[in-house]
């Protein structure tokens, strides 16, 4: 398949952005399916988008993906629990434009999720119950090194005009702002190799800025060429404002609808917020959680 670029589109408002950060701008985002059953992967999975986070703190990383929460109950029939929560698989590497047969080393395990501990008073603090339809998952603690196309972010820059999530430092959203994902639409699997087909679309339009003062936004893509028939699929996908020449975590897509070619999106201080404060609390458990499963697997490893 032909990668579009901002050249392919010389009429559009897009054609201002480096063609080289919409490109890391595709890449980031990433399929998240659920194995539903006790057999291959390919034959018992739903699936949907997320955004997988270098969580970098010092020397030290941690994964994270944020997810839409509705489309985490829609695809696993409930809500998540710590007993079937290691059911969750993120691909690891950005390259989905293969058909060959998809194996588990392929995929990152989800070994954690980190629930609002309040939630009404999260939704009450920003003003909206929709600002919580989101969850935080943690995969392994090695599951994307050396994994380039994973968004790094650092906590403590988070408010700071060098920060990868975009605060009002930053000055006004852009214009334009540009999100990619997995349309349930393009999402199919090829029964003669046994593989799960995905095929990740770029979505951008212009930021309404009726929107300001809600914690969730709308983008109006109105005039956007190639936008998948149905959006069912795309909650979770990332959302960035570029400032700079540099790209920034604006928010995560939580709906949106074809016939309105509108989408909505949680604002990133309301993401940022929620990463600091799970991070934080849940630092020194998860310190011990990764060291005695990096012991397990070495145990496992030693007798195979």
């Amino acid at each position: 398949m032909r990668k579009k670029t901002s050249e392919s589109y010389p009429d559009q408002p897009w054609t201002s952005i480096n063609p080289r950060l919409i490109e890391r701008t595709m890449r980031s985002s990433r399929p998240l399916i659920y194995n539903v059953g006790d057999g291959d992967i390919w034959n018992t999975w739903r699936g949907g988008t997320c955004f997988a986070i270098r969580w970098r703190l010092g020397t030290k990383n941690r994964y994270f993906c944020v997810a839409a929460r509705h489309t985490i109950v829609k695809m696993m029939g409930g809500e998540l629990t710590p007993e079937n929560v290691d059911n969750i698989r993120v691909l690891r590497h950005s390259n989905i434009e293969r058909h060959e047969r998809l194996v588990e080393r392929d995929w990152a395990r989800i070994v954690t999720y980190h629930p609002f501990s309040e939630e009404a008073k999260f939704q009450h603090l920003f003003g909206d119950p929709d600002v919580s339809d989101f969850i935080i998952l943690e995969a392994e603690d090695d599951a994307f090194d050396g994994v380039s196309s994973v968004f790094t972010v650092r906590p403590k820059l988070i408010g700071m005009i060098k920060s990868e999530i975009y605060s009002s430092i930053d000055g006004p959203l852009n214009s334009v702002l540009i999100s990619s994902g997995f349309p349930s639409v393009n999402n199919t699997i090829d029964y003669d190799s046994e593989a799960i087909v995905f095929h990740r679309q770029l979505v951008s339009g212009r930021y309404d800025k009726k929107s300001d003062a809600s914690p969730i936004g709308q983008i109006d893509c109105t005039g956007f060429p190639d936008l998948p028939t149905d959006f069912d699929g795309l909650s979770g996908s990332p959302v960035f404002s570029f400032h700079e020449d540099q790209f920034k975590l604006a928010g995560i897509v939580i709906r949106g609808t074809s016939s309105s070619k509108r989408l909505y999106f949680i604002k990133s201080h309301a993401i940022g917020f929620a990463l600091f404060t799970c991070s934080l609390h849940s630092e020194a458990s998860m310190r011990r959680f990764h060291s005695e499963n990096r012991k397990h697997r070495r145990r496992v490893k030693s007798k195979t």
